[in-house]
């Protein structure tokens, strides 16, 4: 072994064709192009390594220091007191409410609440998605009136830069009464996050320049719900970090932190209070961690220098202005109907990616827990979330008075059929059903589901002593042709052959 002298001696290549070289023979590749481009669908292909940049600029930040953040969406008036109280004690000064569940009786018991706090001048408060004004004459509130947020394009499936051009088109028409502060969404793409913000806030000082007006506009990150799941919810624990450690990194001012139940209180009428709490506080602690202990937001702009992120910087601020361009001589009417006819298709996608397993939510379309029950109804919400289809699916099932099993029906060497066998349990216990192997081929019933999992090979000859008709469904695991068996493999639409088996649960005995 090297004496330490020598290794720290060493020149470290970190040049491209070195880190080429070494890709190509670790994964035993050809090229590596097909490992440089990623796919979105609001940027098309983009390249996740850049080794240039078209600009390279540092962005201010109008301050270093990130406030604790806490968001109420279910408000009850018996609590909220308490909660605010609590929550102000451990260190929280912005606290975001959901406009459709304050109403002027809540709203002046929460001003007096604040009011009643020693340093009441440190507490901001956001009011999301409401028209009407909540002022105060002793604390700082940002509403419709001095707040630009537009939370639609992003709820109803809307991309970056969708929303990016809408909130520029608002701006542009706001030159009479500039707003002081400007919302927007942030979800779980990490790099992503942080270059929409920075191109918002480039787009920001461009127009201000436009109109020859000098005002600090600070800009407010929010949590996009678009992808946050109802099973796996601690999953949503992770969402939000990602999320808040983005926008601190980014150079937001303001940023939206909350708690893991926040789906549950938009889209159900269940009770949920078990999980109340601890929600609350793991969003508060998420905020205190992240930006008070480890000061990501202390650096001004941090991301400054980075090719990957100057790059996507400058991609999402060239289809913004392009899109707000294209709406801006619209009337309101056309501006709805092009949106529109965007979200359509971009929703679209979205649903085939995770129908297809292209993109992976965790807990949902893949890797699921199948001993989870949440037994409830679910309601309209805000937002479109892509994982709904299958929390449906999922709920559909439980709402049955009798589970049905599958059971894998394995013939071969189980070490060599391993990962095919992962492949059917994961896929069947995505609607919480449960899985049992067996190499018998008497241990199965006409109640029962089947699955034959054997070598592609050997499937001939296995289902020559199978009648497929004899069971309540029949399936085979790889992409096989047989008559009475429904196949299953990867790249298929895992939704449309999941729907079609609660389907025939639902209408059976």
């Amino acid at each position: 072994m090297k004496d330490l002298k020598e290794l720290g001696a060493i020149e470290h290549q970190s040049n491209f064709s070195s880190w080429e070289t070494a890709l190509k023979a670790e994964l035993k590749l050809e090229t590596v192009d097909s490992k440089l481009l990623k796919y979105s669908n609001e940027l098309g292909q983009f390249p996740i390594l850049s080794l240039e940049t078209k600009t390279s600029f540092a962005l201010p930040s109008f301050t270093s220091w990130k406030k604790a953040s806490q968001t109420y969406i279910k408000i009850k008036k018996d609590q909220i007191q308490k909660q605010l109280q609590d929550d102000f004690e451990g260190g929280v000064r912005v606290f975001f409410f959901y406009g459709p569940n304050l109403d002027q009786e809540t709203w002046n018991l929460v001003q007096k609440t604040f009011e009643s706090f020693n340093k009441d001048e440190e507490i901001e408060i956001f009011i999301l998605d409401s028209k009407l004004k909540y002022s105060s004459s002793k604390l700082k509130v940002f509403d419709s009136q001095n707040f630009l947020m537009d939370s639609e394009v992003i709820q109803k499936g809307g991309h970056n830069i969708h929303e990016l051009g809408v909130l520029l088109c608002q701006l542009i028409e706001s030159e009479s009464s500039i707003p002081d502060t400007i919302g927007v969404h942030v979800d779980s793409n990490f790099f992503r996050n942080i270059a929409k913000v920075r191109a918002l806030r480039t787009l920001v000082l461009k127009v201000l320049e436009e109109f020859k007006v000098s005002k600090n506009i600070s800009i407010v990150a929010l949590n996009s719900y678009c992808d946050w799941t109802l099973y796996e919810r601690y999953s949503n624990i992770l969402r939000n970090t990602m999320q808040v450690s983005s926008s601190l990194i980014s150079g937001a001012e303001y940023v939206q932190s909350s708690g893991y139940q926040t789906v549950f209180y938009h889209e159900t009428n269940g009770p949920g209070d078990e999980h109340d709490d601890n929600s609350y506080r793991i969003a508060r602690n998420s905020a205190h961690v992240l930006a008070l202990e480890s000061m990501l937001g202390i650096t001004e702009d941090a991301s400054h220098g980075s090719f990957h992120l100057e790059s996507l910087t400058q991609a999402y601020i060239e289809g913004a202005w392009n899109f707000m361009q294209k709406m801006l001589p619209l009337s309101i009417p056309e501006r709805e109907q092009l949106i529109s006819k965007e979200l359509v298709k971009v929703q679209s996608e979205r649903l085939n990616f995770i129908k297809k397993r292209k993109k992976v939510i965790s807990g949902i379309n893949d890797f699921p827990d199948a001993k989870e029950r949440l037994n409830l109804t679910l309601k309209n919400g805000p937002w479109k979330r892509v994982p709904r289809i299958f929390e449906e699916l999922r709920l559909k099932v439980e709402s049955l008075s009798h589970l049905r099993a599958v059971k894998i029906l394995v013939s071969g060497d189980h070490s060599a059929l391993n990962a095919r066998l992962s492949f059917i349990r994961n896929y069947f216990e995505l609607l919480g059903l449960v899985v049992i192997e067996t190499q018998d081929f008497k241990d199965f019933t006409p109640q029962d589901v089947i699955v034959l999992c054997a070598k592609d090979e050997d499937y001939l000859k296995l289902v020559q002593n199978i009648n497929p008709s004899s069971a309540f469904k029949s399936y085979i695991a790889g992409k096989v042709d047989y008559p009475g068996f429904s196949a299953l493999y990867s790249g298929q639409d895992v939704y449309e052959e999941l729907d079609k088996l609660v389907q025939k649960l639902l209408e059976s005995p």
